[in-house]
């Protein structure tokens, strides 16, 4: 993998800040797109809307739990 971070005993390969937030750029344009086509098409089923809108309405209302890292979900 030319200029990929990679780990491993010998060899660590910086893969560069610029190309960094490209990558998180074209992630972040990929999933509003697949968002915006299922939308357009009806794909969101109720139960997934109705869960949405109950954890909108809990963040507003100021019911979070701060977390640092996802074992803390368990």
């Amino acid at each position: 993998m030319n200029g990929a971070t990679t780990k491993n005993k010998t060899e660590i390969t910086p893969l560069g800040v610029n190309k960094i937030r490209r990558l998180f750029s074209v992630g972040s344009e990929i999933t509003e797109l697949a968002e915006e086509v299922l939308e357009e098409l009806g794909e969101y089923k109720q139960e997934f809307l109705l869960g949405l809108e109950k954890s909108v309405k809990e963040a507003k209302g100021g019911k979070l739990k701060k977390i640092k890292s996802l074992k803390d979900l368990k």
